[in-house]
C-alpha cells in the first residue's frame, strides 16, 4: 500500500517487516522479544482457524498449545490442517509516540446524525471541513467522505443498522469507532485508519468486496464479533479478539490474538476470492450410499453471482472419520469446479456422531462463512451439521421438461447387517407412502399460482394424484414393491426447482420404523412462446405488401411466456400449451432478425431497443416489454434466447431459441438531406434556364437519425424534388425547376445521392403573348429546397417526413407547415443577349456594341454581374440563309467575303464584335449583313424575327452596314470625298 507525500501524518510503516507472516504478536517498542508478555499470547479456542501460515512457525511467545489448542488450528500448505506452531519470539511493535502520537479531533465540523441524510444520503467534507464531533448514523444512509481531503478526524464514528460509510484515499483519525450490525466500510482508495480507543465490529463489513487496501492502526483493543467480516492489514498495540464466525482477510499483528468458536484469519491480498461456498444435499442421508451434494463457488454474498474463473477446493469433515468425501467416485477432498459448480460425494457410515463438513482452504481463498441447504430447506451455517440414517428411500428424479411426466424407481433400503451397503428393507409388498413437495426455487409463490405434484402409482389404476405440499397433510399413496424397488410416474407442470419427499410410517410388526427418503429436480419450461402485443403487427407475407407498422426506433409492445411440454417436437409453443407461471431468468436475451429485404440482398438485422431483460415469474409466465423497438426497415422476427442451464439442469433440456411470427413492416422515420451542394452558373447569380451545379444526399433515417440500411429495392418507395420560392413570397416555383434524379431505384443502404455531375434549372416563364408578358423576376433571394414524398402504397397512416423541414415555397413568410429542406438560397435571372447595328465605310473596321440583359422587374438593364457568358462571334455563313438568319443585301460577288471577330467572353455584361469587308480583287463589299450571333440557349429571346414564332426563343440578330455611316451626335454634316 503506498500514499503520497501529502498524505502521510505517521511514520511510514514498514509492512513487510510488520506483517513478516499472516499472523504474529509483539512486545511493543522495545528490544526486548517477549517483553511483558501474558502466558498465553497465541490462544485459539474451538474451531477457529489460521489460514496462510505455509505449515510454518507463527511469531509468538507462547500459545494454548496444552490448553484446547486443536489439531485443526492451523493450515499446513498440503490443502489439510494441523495445530499452530510458534517460534517462541515475537516482533518488535510501532512506536506510538513522538511523531507518531494520536491526533486528536478539534470538532470544528460539527456532528452528523441520520437526521441530515437526504434521500438516503449524506455527504461529509464537501464544506471545507475535515475534523468532526460524532457521526452517529443508524439508518439505511450512504456517508461519504469528500475527496477534498486526504485527512480526517473524527471524535467518534458510530453506525448500524444499513448505513455505509465510504472512504476515499487518505488517513483517518477515529478516537472512538464502532461498527453495529448491518453497518458497511467501501473503500475508494487506500486508507490508514487510526483509533485511540477500542475498536469494536458486530455484524459489520469492513472493505468486504477488497476493493483497495486497508492499514488499521489500534492504540488499543480491537474486537470482531459475531457475522463481522474485515479485509485489510490490522495492528493493535494491545488485544486482538475474534468471536464467533468473525472473520479477517489479510494480516494481524497483535499484542496478543484471541480466536474463539469458528473465527478464521485468512492470509490474503487485495485481489480475485472466491466469497463464500454453499452445499445442497438431500433431507435423508443415508449410512448406506455416499450423500451427492451440489456445491457452489459464490462470488457475492447472496450467491447470485457465481466465481466463475477456476477454483480448488480441499473439503472439510469433522469428526474426520466413519467416512470420507468422494470426488468422481474417487475417495479425494480435492474437489474442481467449473464455471463456479462442482459435485462431490460424502460417505458416511454412522448415526451418532453427526458430521460437519466445509472448505477448508481454497485456491483462491475464501472470505465467508460456508452455507448448506437440507433438502428445500434455507440456507444456513447450522445445516453443514448432517445427521445420517440407516434406513430409508433412494430415488432419483431426473431434471425434467414442465409437464412431461416421468417414471422413476423408489428403492427402500436398510444397511445391510454384514456391510456398509443398502438392501432392500423389504420385499415383495404393497406400501402406503406419503408424499409431499416442497418449493426451493422460487421458495415463496402466491397461493393461487401453486401448482403440485402428480405421482400415479403403479399398484393404482386411477389418474395421477395431486401430492400435498407439507409434510404434515402428506398424501399416501399405494406402491407395489418387488425386491424393495416401486415405480411412479411424476410430473410437475410448472418451472422451478423442487423437492419429492416420501416418508413410511410403519405400521402392525414394524410400528416404529420411519423411513424417509428425498431427492430434489428441476422442471424447465419447454420453450417460449414470442408475440407482439397487437395482432397487426404480423406481416405473414413477408413483403413490402404488408401494411407499415411502425417507424423504425418507434416503439411498440411484445409479450415472452414460457411454456410447458404439450407434444415432443412441437413447433409452436403458442398454441395448446400450458405457461409456466414461476420461470423466472434475470438474463432473457432479445435479438432481431431480418427476413425481408433477405441478408443474402445486402439487409442488415438491425437492432433492437430492449436487448435483455429480467423475465419474471407471472400468474400466467406473460411478460411485456413495452418499450421495444427495431433500427431498421423491413420485416423482422425478434428470438428470445433463455440463459442456459436453468436452475443448474442439464445442457440437453436447455430452453431453444424461441422467434416470434414475422413482424412489420417497419418504415424509416423521416429523410434527411445532407452534404448539399448548390453552385451558382456565373458568378454570383444564375440565369433562368442555366443549368447549374447540385449536389446531395438524401438518408432514410429511424427515430434515432440512424441511417435504415434496409431502404432499398423492394422496401424503396420515395422520390425527392425540388421547390422554391422568391423571398418568401409564397408563389411556389415547383414547376419551373428540373427534376431530381431521386426516385424508388435510387436507394441503396438507406441513401440516394445525387453526384456532383448533377445540373438543375429554373426555367424561364412561359411567354403570355395575349399579355405581351414574356419576362419575370428577377429572383434575387430564391430559396431552394427539397421535397421528399414517402410513396408508400400502404402507409397505413403511417408517413415518412422531411427532417428538420424549414420551407414551404406555397406559403408567405416563415412556414407554420413545412414540408421541405431549404439548401440554398440562389440568384435567378430572366436574361437575354442583346446586338446594336453598325454602320460606316466598307475599308474600315465597324465596331458593333453586344450586351447581356437581365428583367430587373421594370426595365431591361445590362447584367454587370456577367463575366462569364461566352458567344460564337464567326460567320457561319457567306451567302443568304434565311432558316439561320444570315442575310446579305445585295449578295457577295467573287472575290468578296466579310468576317466578324472579337473576344468571345462577356466582360460585365457587354462585349465588342468587329466586321470587316474583304476584296481578293476589285472593291470591297458595300451593302447590308444581317446575322446571328450564337449564345447559349438561355440568352436566347423570344425575337420572333419572321412573325410567326412569338413562344420560341431564337437567338439575337444585328446587322452591319458597309458603305453607309449612320453619323455622329457630334458632328453636324459629314460628306464623302474620292
Amino acid at each position: 500500500m503506498s500514499f503520497s507525500s501529502s498524505v502521510i501524518a505517521f511514520d511510514v510503516v514498514n509492512e513487510s517487516e510488520l506483517f513478516p507472516k499472516v499472523a504474529q504478536g509483539h512486545h511493543g517498542n522495545n528490544d526486548d522479544s517477549c517483553h511483558g508478555v501474558s502466558s498465553e499470547q497465541l490462544k485459539i479456542n474451538d474451531q477457529a482457524t489460521i489460514y496462510g501460515t505455509g505449515g510454518a512457525a507463527l511469531n509468538y511467545c507462547s500459545s494454548n498449545h496444552d490448553n484446547g489448542l486443536l489439531i485443526t488450528s492451523c493450515d499446513d500448505n498440503k490443502g489439510g490442517l494441523r495445530q499452530c506452531t510458534i517460534t517462541g519470539k515475537d516482533i518488535r511493535g510501532l512506536k506510538l509516540f513522538g511523531n507518531n502520537d494520536f491526533l486528536p479531533s478539534n470538532g470544528s465540523g460539527g456532528s452528523y446524525s441520520q437526521e441530515h441524510c437526504r434521500n438516503q444520503q449524506l455527504t461529509i467534507g464537501g464544506s471545507w471541513k475535515n475534523q468532526f464531533q460524532t457521526v452517529s448514523i443508524y439508518s439505511t444512509c450512504t456517508v461519504t467522505l469528500s475527496a477534498n481531503y486526504n485527512q480526517y478526524r473524527f471524535k467518534k464514528l458510530e453506525l448500524g443498522k444499513g448505513a455505509t460509510l465510504i472512504l476515499p484515499q487518505g488517513d483517518y483519525w477515529v478516537e472512538s469507532f464502532i461498527l453495529n450490525q448491518g453497518a458497511k466500510v467501501i473503500l475508494q482508495g487506500n486508507v490508514r485508519i487510526f483509533i485511540e480507543q477500542k475498536f469494536e465490529l458486530t455484524g459489520a463489513k469492513f472493505n468486504e468486496n477488497n476493493t483497495a487496501s486497508a492499514l488499521i492502526i489500534g492504540y488499543s483493543d480491537i474486537e470482531l464479533h459475531p457475522d463481522s467480516v474485515l479485509n485489510g492489514l490490522v495492528y493493535s498495540d494491545k488485544k486482538l479478539t475474534l468471536n464467533k464466525n468473525a472473520i479477517i482477510n489479510g494480516r494481524v499483528t497483535s499484542n496478543s490474538l484471541e480466536m474463539n468458536d469458528i473465527s478464521r484469519i485468512n492470509d490474503k491480498t487485495p485481489g480475485l476470492q472466491v466469497h463464500h461456498f454453499e452445499f445442497d444435499y438431500s433431507a435423508s442421508p443415508l449410512t448406506c450410499k455416499a450423500e451427492t451434494m451440489a456445491v457452489r463457488a459464490c462470488a457475492n454474498a447472496d450467491c447470485s453471482q457465481l466465481f466463475t474463473a477456476p477454483v480448488t477446493a480441499q473439503l472439510s469433515m469433522n469428526p474426520n472419520k466413519n467416512g470420507a468425501w468422494f470426488v468422481n467416485g474417487v475417495n479425494s477432498n480435492l474437489l474442481t469446479f467449473n464455471n463456479g459448480i462442482a459435485t462431490a460425494a460424502l460417505r458416511y457410515n454412522v448415526v451418532t456422531p453427526t458430521v460437519t463438513i466445509g472448505v477448508s482452504s481454497s485456491n483462491p481463498l475464501f472470505g465467508g462463512n460456508t452455507l448448506c441447504r437440507k433438502g428445500s430447506g434455507s440456507l444456513n451455517s447450522a445445516s453443514c451439521t448432517l445427521a445420517f440414517a440407516e434406513s430409508g428411500f433412494i430415488f432419483d428424479v431426473p431434471d425434467k421438461l414442465a409437464n412431461k411426466p416421468t417414471t422413476i424407481t423408489i428403492s427402500a433400503v436398510r444397511k445391510s447387517n454384514s456391510s456398509l451397503e443398502c438392501v432392500p428393507a423389504f420385499s415383495d409388498a404393497t406400501k402406503n407412502v406419503g408424499f409431499w413437495s416442497s418449493y426451493i426455487t422460487p421458495s415463496s409463490i402466491p397461493a393461487d399460482w401453486q401448482q403440485a405434484i402428480t405421482i400415479k402409482g403403479t399398484a393404482s389404476t386411477s389418474a395421477p394424484i395431486f401430492i400435498a405440499k407439507n409434510e404434515s397433510s402428506r398424501t399416501a399413496i399405494p406402491l407395489k414393491f418387488t425386491k424393495g424397488v416401486a415405480s411412479v410416474e411424476v410430473n410437475y407442470p410448472d418451472a422451478g426447482k423442487l423437492a419429492l419427499n416420501a416418508r413410511l410410517d410403519g405400521i402392525g410388526d414394524n410400528e416404529g420404523l420411519v423411513m424417509v427418503g428425498s431427492d430434489q429436480f428441476v422442471s424447465v419450461p419447454a420453450g417460449l412462446c414470442v408475440k407482439p402485443v397487437e395482432t397487426h403487427a404480423n406481416c405473414s407475407s413477408a413483403d413490402k405488401t404488408c401494411n407499415a407498422y411502425r417507424k423504425a426506433g418507434q416503439t411498440f409492445g411484445m409479450t415472452v411466456q414460457a411454456m410447458a411440454w404439450q407434444t415432443d417436437n412441437d413447433s409452436d409453443f403458442c398454441v395448446g400449451n400450458l405457461s409456466t407461471p414461476n420461470y423466472s431468468d434475470s438474463q432473457m436475451t432479445l435479438a432481431s432478425k431480418v427476413i425481408a429485404p433477405t441478408l443474402a440482398s445486402g439487409a442488415d438485422n438491425g437492432k433492437l431497443g430492449v436487448t435483455s431483460y429480467d423475465h419474471s415469474a407471472q400468474r400466467n409466465n406473460l411478460n411485456t416489454i413495452n418499450n421495444q423497438s427495431i433500427s431498421e426497415v423491413g420485416v423482422f422476427q425478434i428470438a428470445a434466447t433463455a440463459k442456459k442451464n436453468y436452475l443448474g439442469s442439464a445442457t440437453h433440456l436447455n430452453i431453444p431459441t424461441a422467434h416470434s411470427s414475422n413482424l412489420g413492416r417497419f418504415v424509416p422515420d423521416h429523410f434527411r438531406v445532407s452534404d448539399t451542394s448548390v453552385t451558382p452558373a456565373c458568378g454570383n447569380f444564375s440565369y433562368m434556364d442555366q443549368p447549374f451545379p447540385m449536389a446531395m444526399k438524401i438518408s432514410a433515417q429511424n427515430v434515432a437519425g440512424e441511417v435504415t440500411k434496409n431502404y432499398f429495392p423492394p422496401f424503396s418507395f420515395a422520390t425527392a424534388t425540388l421547390v422554391a420560392e422568391n423571398n418568401n413570397n409564397g408563389i411556389d416555383l415547383l414547376s419551373r425547376l428540373s427534376a431530381l434524379p431521386v426516385n424508388s431505384s435510387s436507394w441503396a443502404q438507406g441513401e440516394a445521392v445525387v453526384g456532383v455531375s448533377h445540373q438543375a434549372n429554373v426555367s424561364r416563364m412561359p411567354p403570355n403573348v395575349s399579355a405581351n408578358v414574356y419576362q419575370d423576376g428577377p429572383f434575387e433571394f430564391l430559396d431552394i429546397g427539397v421535397q421528399v414524398q414517402d410513396n408508400d402504397p400502404y402507409p397505413n397512416k403511417i408517413y415518412s417526413y422531411v427532417a428538420d423541414a424549414d420551407m414551404d415555397a406555397a406559403s408567405v413568410g416563415i412556414c407554420t407547415n413545412c414540408n421541405a429542406k431549404k439548401i440554398s438560397n440562389q440568384t435567378l435571372r430572366h436574361g437575354r443577349v442583346v446586338m446594336d447595328n453598325t454602320y460606316g465605310p466598307e475599308n474600315v473596321i465597324l465596331a458593333m456594341p453586344v450586351r447581356a440583359e437581365y428583367w430587373n422587374g421594370n426595365d431591361w438593364a445590362i447584367n454587370t454581374a456577367d463575366n462569364c457568358t461566352t458567344a460564337v462571334y464567326d460567320l457561319a455563313s457567306q451567302l443568304d440563309a434565311p432558316n439561320l438568319g444570315y442575310k446579305f443585301s445585295p449578295a457577295l460577288v467573287t472575290g468578296q467575303s466579310v468576317r466578324r471577330s472579337g473576344v468571345d467572353k462577356f466582360q460585365a455584361g457587354q462585349l465588342q464584335l468587329l466586321w470587316q469587308t474583304f476584296a481578293a480583287s476589285g472593291t470591297p463589299y458595300r451593302g447590308q449583313v444581317t446575322a446571328p450571333l450564337d449564345v447559349p440557349t438561355w440568352l436566347e429571346w423570344y425575337w420572333n424575327w419572321d412573325g410567326t414564332m412569338a413562344t420560341q426563343l431564337s437567338e439575337p440578330r444585328a446587322s452591319a452596314y458597309f458603305g453607309s455611316y449612320r453619323g455622329s451626335d457630334k458632328i453636324i454634316y459629314w460628306r464623302e470625298v474620292n
